[in-house]
């Protein structure tokens, strides 16, 4: 179940990245790959620093702290996702290179998720503008944008399950790089679930910031 939500949230993802402007919500970009392309994309989103995900995009796993995952239930060592969509594409190909925990409970069937998506040749707001659109046009139900230590940031999901135990955040850590915590399903307590994703997207964003 867990991997259909991830692999369902991950399509959506690749479609927003593939056609949606930067500047006009709805607006279709040239298809093309960023070695196409060396203009940077516009970008009026504003951050207190830009964060670079580049030093993790070979170990996903490493981007949270152990003593977090410890503390929230999970193991330290996270599972790198290389499952394949439903085209065949590798999820990593789909979203950015991407990792998982399971619950150290097993009568807990809770999961999270990290991914890294890095688009230099359109822009994270590229992304959320792409996001946002889906939000209006019906194919999205939760889309409910916030800010997470000064960065822009919202909850989204194909539907709103957050009183079910599921939570997801993507958060725009710079002009070009988003990333993405997902967890759930909390079932003895699932306010729970909103409450980890916004401490692992704050964990997250301190270990960009630090460099670790």
């Amino acid at each position: 179940m867990r991997r259909v939500i991830i692999l369902s949230a991950a399509a959506l993802i690749s479609i927003s990245v593939a056609g949606c402007a930067d500047t006009e919500p709805g607006e279709a970009l040239p298809h093309g790959n960023s070695s196409q392309s060396s203009a940077a994309p516009s970008n009026s989103l504003s951050f207190p620093s830009e964060l670079d995900v580049g030093s993790y995009m070979d170990r996903p796993c490493d981007v949270l702290s152990p003593e977090l995952l410890e503390s929230r239930g999970y193991p330290i060592e996270g599972q790198k996702l290389e499952e394949t969509g439903p085209a065949g594409q590798r999820l990593s190909e789909l979203t950015g290179p991407s990792c998982s925990w399971g619950a150290k409970e097993t009568t807990h069937a809770q999961v999270l998720s990290v991914s890294l998506i890095d688009q230099p040749s359109r822009g994270s707001e590229a992304v959320l503008n792409g996001v946002r659109e889906r939000h209006r046009s019906g194919v999205l139900q939760l889309w409910e944008e916030v800010e997470v230590a000064g960065y822009p940031a919202a909850y989204y999901g194909l539907r709103d399950n957050r009183d079910r135990g599921d939570c997801a955040m993507m958060v725009a850590v710079s002009g070009t790089a988003i990333v993405t915590v997902n967890a759930g399903p909390y079932m003895d307590d699932p306010r729970q679930a909103c409450v980890d994703v916004d401490e692992f997207v704050t964990d997250l964003i301190d270990n960009l910031q630090k460099g670790v």
